[in-house]
């Protein structure tokens, strides 16, 4: 993108604002890890040297059972899903979304025990979350189930270019103006 995806504006608003905002009026305790702090969110820096989402992730030490996880470039993210990754948890290690077959392991919930692998992981130098992903249990919550509760795809779609991002926050501003997120 050439820029920190973080800061693209979605509707007027830095788009990981909006997710954190989204998050926090459904009451959500939302902690931010990147650059640089985000408003009045509980922070922690990006490592030194970080070499991706996978590392930046485990710089965060969860207090709670489980946590659900968002990367900054879901430009029309609706929080409605967060309860039904919970919901789909169960005793598994975590519970992501799946749009066709690409898994969006940046929109899930991770257990603490599937936190404390992914550090091992990090910490044996590996930096691909998907390849972690295989020694997991893994709940995957599909488009129909997203759809089923009113949720659109694009809402858990990470953009990847500006082409991805300006169809997504096109995506967003309608999502926005049909249900005021």
């Amino acid at each position: 993108m050439g820029v920190d995806k973080a800061t693209l504006s979605v509707n007027g608003e830095p788009q990981a604002a909006r997710i954190a905002r989204l998050l926090s009026g459904e009451g959500v305790r939302v902690t931010c890890v990147g650059k640089v702090p985000l408003g009045s969110y509980s922070f922690i820096q990006d490592p030194p040297n970080c070499e991706g989402p996978l590392e930046a992730l485990c710089a965060f030490f969860p207090r709670a059972d489980s946590v659900f996880v968002a990367s900054c470039d879901m430009p029309a993210f609706d929080p409605r899903v967060v309860p039904l990754l919970a919901a789909a948890l169960g005793n598994n290690d975590c519970s992501l979304v799946a749009v066709g077959d690409r898994w969006q392991p940046y929109c899930a919930i991770y257990t603490a025990q599937a936190h404390a692998k992914l550090r091992v992981a990090v910490a044996a130098g590996e930096r691909s979350i998907m390849r972690v992903l295989q020694g997991m249990t893994v709940s995957i919550v599909d488009e129909r189930a997203l759809l089923a509760e009113g949720i659109s795809t694009a809402a858990v779609t990470g953009a990847n270019t500006p082409t991805e991002f300006a169809a997504l926050t096109d995506k967003a501003s309608s999502l926005t103006n049909a249900s005021g997120l």
